[in-house]
């Protein structure tokens, strides 16, 4: 503070030039004052009457008061530490066993510790709120109520925990297939779902999302294995687009078009004149391509058409399947997603993949829902005999379809009829 500065009588103001700072900025300002005998009487004065002449606030708490009784009466507190005792309702809440949320945990845990001189909040509850929102699909305000936090510490919580979810696991969890990894895929789908060379079935889910400023969809395109993981995800185009178009602009579509990327060595099929080149599967939506199959169209079909139509059905629902596990689990999918950060929808997504696959690698696939999500896959086709709009990818190069054709006549024939 600046001196002092005594007038020369009673009757004269004393003035003084205070410096103020705020946010990098120094503000001048002249003020007169009373008359004062000493710089401690000054001071008190300027202490208890300068902020609010010079439209200084008071300092806002860092901390909501009723939020300062986190540490203790937060639901991470109340709920989530006791349930560790619980497995089952453990399970219930976090959508996982405690085993794999502490592997979670444990590979995430120091990328997402904050070092702060307050209370911080704990990685173990950062995680919790995480999960919390994936799996319940609850607004930031309704969650921030509950663990006893600002909605905005949520949403940034949500936004950080779930990019490192993606950074840490997906590299494990989801990496990209090697050219063995790849004839692994294929001997499970054949063993599994009768469908050879096949490296994977492809579809698309439109995510909805709803912003301050606008409302809409993004795609997740995905590829599954024959065990319901998800092998390759891309996020982020605008589902206004056909999924045709999508894929044909999206890095997925590159991979799939270089064909360095998959085995050349491809395997002898009894009754084949031909060997047929390692495929993806897809629907009506997509191009049919050599390494890309999908069912013939229309009504009047063959039988030959009907039966191959029904064995590639059979072996792209993994994908479908993926897609009704993912949404069942982690329920904010079922709702419109509700983010302010451009970004955070993609991170969101990326996530909650990549921990459907760490769910799978560790605990196995649950039968339970993996039955009722059937179900509702076999109802909507009864009804409906296609999960799309009805919009085609018609444009096809003559290798492709006479490749479609040698796996049609293979699949009507003895050697390549599904076993009894």
């Amino acid at each position: 503070m600046s001196n002092f500065i005594y007038p020369e009588s009673e009757d004269v103001v004393a003035r003084r030039i205070i410096t103020h700072g705020s946010s990098g900025k120094r503000l001048k300002l002249s003020i007169e004052v009373e008359l004062c005998d000493s710089d401690d009487e000054f001071d008190e004065w300027f202490l208890e009457s300068i902020p609010e002449k010079i439209g200084i606030r008071p300092r806002s708490l860092w901390v909501n008061p009723l939020n300062m009784t986190r540490i203790n009466d937060g639901e991470y507190v109340r709920i989530c530490l006791p349930l560790r005792k619980y497995p089952e309702r453990f399970f219930q809440y976090y959508r996982m066993t405690i085993s794999t949320h502490d592997f979670i945990l444990k590979s995430i845990k120091e990328s997402i510790t904050k070092h702060s001189p307050r209370t911080g909040i704990s990685p173990g509850e950062r995680l919790a709120v995480t999960i919390r929102y994936l799996s319940t699909g609850m607004s930031f305000e309704s969650i921030a109520q509950s663990f006893l936090m600002d909605g905005y510490t949520v949403g940034n919580i949500v936004h950080e925990v779930c990019e490192k979810i993606y950074e840490h696991l997906s590299p494990v969890h989801m990496a990209v297939p090697s050219k063995q990894d790849f004839k692994l895929i294929a001997a499970e789908y054949n063993r599994l779902w009768n469908f050879p060379n096949c490296v994977g079935s492809l579809d698309g889910k439109d995510i909805r999302i709803k912003r301050p400023e606008e409302s809409g969809s993004i795609v997740l395109q995905a590829v599954a294995d024959a065990h319901y993981r998800f092998i390759f995800i891309d996020v982020g185009a605008y589902g206004k687009q056909s999924d045709g178009g999508i894929f044909a602009a999206s890095t997925l579509s590159k991979f799939i078009d270089d064909r360095s990327n998959f085995p050349s060595d491809y395997p002898v099929m009894e009754g084949l004149d031909v060997r047929l080149p390692y495929c993806f599967l897809c629907d009506d939506a997509y191009p049919l391509k050599s390494n890309m199959m999908k069912p013939f169209s229309g009504r009047n079909l063959s039988a030959e058409q009907n039966i191959y139509n029904r064995r590639l059905s059979r072996a792209r629902r993994c994908v479908e399947c993926a897609f009704g596990i993912l949404a069942n689990k982690w329920r904010l999918f079922l709702k419109a997603i509700e983010t302010k950060k451009e970004n955070s929808t993609e991170n969101i997504v990326k996530a909650a993949c990549v921990l459907h696959n760490v769910v799978i690698d560790r605990e196995g696939i649950d039968e339970k829902l993996l039955s009722a999500v059937v179900r509702k896959i076999q109802a909507n086709e009864s009804k409906n005999n296609s999960l799309k709009s009805g919009r085609r990818y018609n444009h096809s190069s003559n290798s492709a379809v006479l490749i479609r054709n040698c796996w049609m006549k293979y699949f009507s024939s003895p050697a390549g009829s599904v076993p009894s």
